[in-house]
């Protein structure tokens, strides 16, 4: 009888890490989503953001090139 009350323990046990695993791998994978999300973010309104820039230096020399001429 103690055999058996063992086994079904090991068995819970064994039941209970591989839920755990496969838990944390599901954790891991959530993570590598969000943060590879937040990167394309960043990547998008970095070139945006540089769009805008060359826009206004390409004003501002055409203000200086006319203030000159």
């Amino acid at each position: 009888m103690g055999f058996l009350a063992v086994c079904g323990g090991l068995l819970l046990l064994t039941s209970f890490i591989a839920a755990l695993t496969a838990f944390i791998g599901q954790l891991i994978i959530l993570a590598a989503v969000i943060f590879g999300g937040w990167i394309a973010v960043q990547l998008f309104s970095a070139s945006s953001h540089q769009g805008g820039t060359t826009v206004n230096i390409r004003k501002a020399v055409i203000k200086r090139n006319h203030f000159h001429g």
